[in-house]
């Protein structure tokens, strides 16, 4: 039978070539181009154990393998159970879920498929379907002495916050009666820069705190400024020292300012403290930030910018208390006077500049306190009998000024550079 319908086949192509035209003829198990009706189902593939290949202008574009799976251009992409899922997906019927694992015989989708471009591990698959770089993570650099800031690849954004450095706590000779004033805090300063607006390097400047007054009855050393691409941040002034007097008084340093330092506090009976450095803006002329005057109970003004240094005491005992600021550095303490209780003061704090320190003090085992910060540096504790100053903490933090016992240093300031 098989023969015959061959035959028929055969005989019916040789027509159609004499006459001229095709003759298409359905023979149960073969194809013919066009299209065919077997009138029952058709059937295409091998009845041995080999594989069916597809291919075109003479190339293998696609095979299914004995094992069902479906190849195309050589990779395994479609494993059999893709029929069935696709089935019962539509049906209704429940079943295996459609997924990587039985669309892809590995059970990896591979990424050249899901997007344009050369995906590679490195990147991601953006939302319209594009694979991409993705930013450069935040990246973070901490300068606690000069150097150079190196601008990161991609940056688009840098954000900088740095302090100036604490003033030193004055000193006056242990031999004579009297205190040091505490150092004022190093001031604080931010910027946001657009990272195009920068070069591809930029200087950075940290300053060091003010140094302790030392032999004999000299204040302490005005903290230096930080500086970046601009931004400033100065130094806390220094403790007031002694001149030898007996009846000698100290006024605490100013807090470091975001244009100028603070000033170092002053010497004698009444002594003022210190300025508090010059801010990025003023109300008129009015110079914000100064130092209480010495034998007022009147306490220097807390304000934006640097605090002032305490006033130095007076015959009553009395003394101006340093004050606070918000980005300039706190107010140092006035140091101890001569008589009754030997009162001074403790150093002013800061919201996010350094604090200031505290003034020492002569006639007690009680220490003045230096001012605390939520952002930068604490001051130092003042000396008291049988202990020395404490150095300001970092950064910008005052040192504690000297009476008994010796004073200490300001701390060193810090430049923050943050970029993504």
């Amino acid at each position: 039978m098989k023969t015959k319908l061959v035959f028929l086949a055969a005989l019916a192509v040789f027509a159609g070539s004499l006459l001229g035209v095709g003759i298409s003829y359905a023979v149960p198990g073969f194809f013919t181009q066009g299209g065919n009706s077997f009138l029952e189902t058709a059937v295409l593939g091998t009845t041995d154990n080999f594989d069916l290949s597809i291919i075109t202008n003479n190339t293998e574009l696609a095979r299914f393998d004995t094992s069902g799976t479906f190849n195309v251009n050589g990779d395994a992409d479609i494993s059999g159970s893709l029929i069935n899922a696709l089935h019962n997906h539509e049906n209704n019927t429940g079943g295996s879920q459609l997924n990587a694992t039985n669309v892809f015989s590995s059970g990896i989708v591979p990424t050249a498929r899901l997007g344009s471009g050369t995906a590679d591990s490195a990147k991601f698959l953006r939302g319209d379907q594009t694979w991409a770089t993705p930013p450069s993570p935040a990246n973070m650099q901490i300068f606690t002495s000069d150097g150079t800031w190196i601008k990161p690849t991609g940056a688009k954004l840098v954000l900088v916050e740095m302090w100036g450095g604490g003033g030193g706590g004055g000193r006056q000779d242990p031999n004579i009666i009297g205190s040091g004033g505490g150092g004022g805090g190093g001031a604080y300063s931010t910027k946001l820069f657009r990272a195009d607006d920068l070069g591809s390097t930029e200087s950075v400047l940290v300053g060091s705190g003010g140094l302790a007054g030392t032999t004999g009855n000299p204040p302490g050393e005005v903290g230096e400024k930080s500086s970046f691409a601009g931004l400033e941040a100065y130094g806390g002034g220094g403790g007031g020292g002694g001149d030898g007097n007996s009846t000698t008084h100290h006024g605490g340093g100013g807090g470091g300012g975001t244009r100028s330092a603070g000033s170092v506090g002053g010497v004698g009976t009444n002594a003022s403290g210190g300025d508090g450095g010059a801010p990025n803006y003023a109300f008129g002329t009015t110079k914000l930030g100064a130092g209480a005057p010495g034998g007022s109970d009147v306490d220097a003004t807390a304000n934006i910018e640097g605090g002032g240094g305490g006033g130095g005491v007076n015959g009553g005992n009395l003394t101006g208390a340093a004050s606070g600021a918000t980005f300039g550095g706190g107010g140092g303490g006035a140091g101890g006077g001569t008589g009754g209780e030997q009162l001074g003061g403790a150093g002013a704090s800061s919201q996010y500049g350094g604090g200031g320190g505290g003034g020492g003090h002569r006639g007690s085992s009680a220490a003045y306190s230096g001012g605390s910060s939520i952002n930068g540096g604490s001051g130092g504790t003042g000396s008291k009998i049988g202990a020395d100053a404490t150095p300001g903490s970092i950064p910008g933090g005052g040192g504690g000024g000297g009476g008994a016992q010796d004073p200490a240093a300001g701390a060193r300031g810090e430049v923050r550079v943050y970029s993504w």
